[in-house]
């Protein structure tokens, strides 16, 4: 595809490990312009930051990026995007993530790659010239488009990679949706041993093609008006994308969500406020782009506060090598592409320790270790037609969730016989294309030496009527008692997470005295709390029941008398990143 010119312009905002959703009034979906950011860095440092700054700046880097942690910099989960340039020597690549059966035509195209270029240089003009920044420009490519459909890509050239293989179901009943069109039901994907976003903490891996770090996803029937960013993109709708490649301009929420990228937080509360805006406000014009309904385009201080992150993380030891910074010159050569179909393999590389148990033993996969292969086909350079990759090499599947099931629904301890464990890829083209599963027998005898009192299982719903430390009990099956890791690390199945007048559906394992041994799943039929999101019990539901629960999500701190299961938004026993969703969908429209 015909590169276009380069302009120094750029905007990204983008969270580290969660997602922002940012709305606004159609008057101010206004696009960033070259009249709507002054760039004057050169040869400056965080002492020529105006003093009226100042104050704004510490308390947002310590009161909220800091305290989220948003630049990695606690966690060591190096990936916004100052490590992702500095990675590729002042490049950033992007796969286009077309959720969408609307066509692209050649100039759209090619006005998406000058739009992501600009938007990621809108922010990076403010580091030019300022302090170790390596990059007068940061070269931003599009590398590869993910669609539904091959046919919306209209003439495609000879040197684009499209991927039309890697379709996942996908469920959008969390998404907001424009309420004109249906946002599709299935999800495209590039090849994720491509994705920078997996291999962070390995600067020198291998890519075995070419690697992209950000997705621009693109969503049919999404709002024209919202948007969401992180660490792994953006994500708008279609027609916003569309008419920006038609406009070749950045619309401000686009700008937004790039610059989440880059650690930059919402500010979604009041003045002062755990997730709000500085005491006093925003210095200079009083507004910032990461305020939704604030600014249409990137402020003075907004440059600043850039500055003031990049000599924040620039000084942590170890995080950049800003020694082999530069790009390497090499010299480009064009590739014959071709069409391949996917393949792979599954297999058992060594069975688990243990695979005969006696009565009431738990399962024990102890040793268990597995290899995937995958070839994820496209259209490819030629040169690829005899590479594949090792997804995993001699790993336990338990440790990737995401990645493999572990079916052990076959076992039961409390019967003698033979069992069957399944091992299975979740890779949504594996079924179609390869063996994606494999299994192996574990045996249970019959008779065992347990000094131990027998184990039962039971199942009922009941409703619990008291409780202390270390003990329930329900109206109509008595008092049971627990200790120590029952639930299994699943605070869902903590007994000790419910409260009096909640009605449970559950199924345990006991020992003969009612102490509880495993609590096998817990569904809860009626919730005592009659406030639904009241987080942190105050009564009413709030942006500080939100925080709590976000902070909770992303692994940080929060107060210990916190009830997280009303944080359980849709009611469907789970506490996930759709919760938080609702949430600020909840609080936006209040």
């Amino acid at each position: 595809m015909k590169k276009i010119s380069k302009r120094i312009k750029a905007a990204v905002i983008s969270s580290v490990m969660t997602m922002s959703f940012l709305t606004a009034s159609p008057d101010v979906f206004d696009a960033v312009t070259d009249d709507t950011m002054s760039v004057n860095a050169a040869s400056l440092t965080l002492d020529d930051m105006p003093s009226e700054y100042d104050y704004a700046a510490d308390w947002i880097w310590n009161n909220r990026i800091s305290a989220e942690d948003s630049t990695g910099s606690k966690g060591k989960r190096y990936n916004v995007l100052f490590d992702q340039i500095v990675a590729g020597k002042g490049t950033l690549n992007y796969v286009v993530r077309w959720q969408s059966y609307k066509t692209l035509s050649l100039a759209q195209r090619e006005g998406l790659e000058k739009v992501v270029e600009d938007g990621v240089n809108n922010w990076t003009d403010y580091l030019v010239g300022y302090e170790n920044w390596p990059y007068e420009h940061v070269d931003v490519n599009i590398v590869g488009w993910a669609v539904l459909d091959k046919n919306c890509i209209l003439d495609p050239q000879p040197d684009e990679i499209i991927y039309d293989n890697l379709i996942t179901d996908y469920d959008s009943t969390y998404d907001t949706s424009n309420g004109v069109e249906e946002i599709p039901d299935k999800l495209p994907s590039a090849p994720e041993e491509l994705w920078s976003f997996n291999y962070f903490n390995d600067r020198t891996h291998e890519y075995p093609g070419t690697r992209f770090d950000m997705y621009l996803w693109c969503t049919q029937g999404f709002p024209n008006i919202g948007g969401c960013g992180g660490d792994w993109g953006q994500r708008l709708s279609d027609n916003a994308y569309l008419a920006m490649a038609d406009s070749q301009s950045n619309l401000h929420v686009h700008v937004h969500e790039v610059g989440h990228g880059f650690g930059m937080t919402d500010f979604y509360g009041g003045e002062g406020e755990s997730n709000g805006f500085p005491p006093g406000g925003f210095p200079g014009n009083g507004s910032s782009i990461m305020m939704a309904g604030s600014s249409t385009e990137i402020t003075d201080f907004d440059g600043w506060m850039l500055r003031y992150m990049w000599s924040k993380i620039s000084a942590e030891e170890g995080r950049f090598d800003l020694a082999n910074a530069q790009p390497e010159t090499t010299e480009s050569t064009t590739e014959e592409l071709v069409d391949a179909e996917p393949y792979g393999d599954i297999r058992v590389d060594n069975m688990p320790a243990k695979l005969e148990y006696e009565l009431g033993e738990e399962l024990d996969l102890t040793g268990l270790r597995v290899s995937l292969f995958y070839f994820p086909g496209g259209t490819i350079p030629s040169s690829q037609l005899d590479e594949y990759s090792i997804i995993f090499d001699n790993v336990n599947p338990l440790d990737y969730s995401d990645d493999f099931i572990v079916d052990t629904s076959d076992y039961d301890k409390t019967k003698a016989g033979k069992y069957e464990i399944k091992i299975k890829c979740t890779d949504a083209t594996a079924e179609k294309y390869w063996a994606n599963e494999v299994t192996f027998g574990v045996t249970v005898n019959e008779f065992g030496n347990h000094d131990h009192n027998i184990i039962k299982q039971i199942s009922f719903s009941d409703t619990i009527t008291a409780k202390t430390e270390n003990s329930v009990t329900f109206a109509e099956n008595g008092t049971f008692t627990f200790e120590g890791d029952y639930y299994g690390s699943d605070q869902q199945k903590n007994l000790a997470n419910y409260d009096i007048g909640d009605k449970l559906e559950i199924s345990m394992s006991v020992y003969a005295d009612n102490l509880i041994y495993t609590v096998d799943s817990i569904t809860l039929l009626e919730n005592s709390r009659t406030v639904t999101g009241d987080v942190n019990r105050d009564g009413t539901f709030s942006v500080s029941d939100a925080t709590a629960f976000h902070m909770w999500l992303t692994g940080a701190e929060i107060e210990t008398d916190t009830n997280l299961l009303a944080g359980d938004m849709n009611n469907d026993a789970k506490l996930n990143i759709f919760d938080i969703i609702i949430m600020k969908r909840m609080l936006l429209n209040s």
